[in-house]
Formats: C-alpha cells, structure tokens, sequence
C-alpha cells in the first residue's frame, strides 16, 4: 500500500519508531499544537499519513461552516492514520478491510455534512470544496480496495 510505504520511508523501514511516539505522546498527555482536540498521539499519527494529513490540510477551511463536523472528521483521518501504523497488531488479518472501512466511510459522511452546510452558507465555494470531496471518495475508495486485494 503507497501510504504504508511512504511511512516506512520517511522513518527508514520502521513504523515501530512512529508506534512508539504515539504512545509515549499518549503516556505524557501531550497536547498537539496544530489540533489540540485530537487524543494525545492521534496527532503524531495524521502527520505521518501523507495523503490523509494532505485531506485534512484542504479541507480545513471550510470547518468554519460547521466546526463540531470539522473536528470530528480530523479525529476520524487521525484515527484511521493511527489504525494503519498498527496494522500487525490485528488479531483478525481478514477484518482489516471492514474495520479500516469504517474510517473513511464516516470521512465520506463528514464530508457530505460539510457539504450540506457549505451549501447553505457559502455556495460560491461548493466548486472548490467538491475538488476535496472528490478526493476523499477516492480515497475511501482506493484504500478500500487495496486492502482487499493486498490479500488481508
């Protein structure tokens, strides 16, 4: 999976290194500066996920529509990017799909919510903000795929 490998890449083959961030962020209740509602170390876990800290970064400002909708779809990128670091800790290979699924299901929800109120109060963005949309579907689509086909 690209994501998983351009993790390993940036930490030079270990994701054990970034696992152990994680927690030691979690230990010390370590706020983030950049989103400080997240669960300490959720944070750490979306800047390590390429694609989705690039998501989260687009779709940022238009969670002035609806915050409460805002947040909730950064701490969903943020926990999918942590269940993707913690991938060899599932008991069940062949869940793995489903439950990673889950994620960016409630990501494609989100953004559709945001949609809904960016509609309501600013149409003139809806073009640029369908841009990211698009990519979240597609996102939520490929991943979809890849975990099923890279056999888990």
């Amino acid at each position: 999976m690209a994501v998983m490998w351009a993790i390993k890449s940036y930490f030079g083959g270990s994701a054990k290194a970034v696992k152990s961030m994680i927690d030691e962020a979690a230990e010390n209740h370590e706020i983030h500066q950049r989103w400080p509602y997240l669960e300490p170390g959720l944070g750490i876990a979306l800047e390590q996920d390429l694609v989705l800290e690039d998501i989260v970064e687009r779709m940022t400002k238009f969670f002035r529509f609806d915050e409460e909708v805002g947040q909730s779809f950064v701490e969903t990128a943020a926990g999918a990017a942590e269940f993707q670091l913690r991938l060899d800790e599932v008991k069940y290979r062949r869940s793995i799909a489903k439950s990673f699924g889950s994620f960016t299901s409630l990501l494609v929800s989100r953004t559709r919510e945001l949609r809904r109120a960016l509609r309501d109060q600013s149409p003139a963005m809806l073009e640029e903000f369908d841009e990211v949309a698009a990519d979240v579907q597609k996102y939520h689509k490929e991943s979809h795929d890849n975990f099923w086909k890279d056999g888990f």
